[in-house]
């Protein structure tokens, strides 16, 4: 066996090496992505129950309620509680359309939160509210909430809080 003969034999065993470790490298990247999606989705889950808790403490779900109805007939401290709870949920509604476009949540998911969502966006306080607070939010978001207030059934009363016109 002579120099060249070796030299080939090494060139062949580096590209299969190269080869396997570009099939391993794109294993543990495609790994990688399906535990960050996961963990996307869990943030997803817990921080939706967080909210969900703080909108059901004492106090807070009469407030929301007569806040939906009326974002104006609220006080100044009931005007503090529902901005602040509206601003966590859209906050967070926010941080999943930006994982969305990451590709971390599914459109399904962003799908569900619209339907979620419709729930509140059929009464003029939220949209009061919205008027008030869209600019503090990112465009994408901004775009996003504006077009499920436009496919919003406005005669929706889902918590049944609509005064009778």
């Amino acid at each position: 066996m002579n120099w060249d003969a070796i030299g080939a034999i090494g060139e062949v065993i580096g590209a299969v090496a190269v080869v396997a470790s570009l099939l391993y490298l794109a294993v543990q990247v495609r790994q990688n992505s399906r535990v960050a999606t996961d963990g996307a989705y869990r943030n997803s889950q817990s921080a939706i129950g967080s909210q969900v808790a703080m909108m059901i403490d004492a106090g807070n779900t009469q407030i929301i309620l007569k806040g939906l109805e009326s974002f104006e007939s609220l006080t100044s401290e009931e005007k503090f509680n529902f901005d602040s709870l509206m601003l966590g949920l859209v906050s967070l509604i926010e941080s999943e359309l930006l994982s969305n476009r990451a590709q971390y949540l599914t459109d399904e998911t962003m799908g569900n939160w619209s339907h979620y969502l419709q729930r509140y966006l059929a009464y003029p306080g939220w949209q009061d509210w919205w008027l008030l607070n869209k600019q503090s939010f990112c465009r994408e978001a901004q775009e996003w909430f504006d077009a499920q207030i436009t496919q919003t059934n406005t005669s929706s009363d889902y918590w049944g809080i609509k005064k009778n016109s």
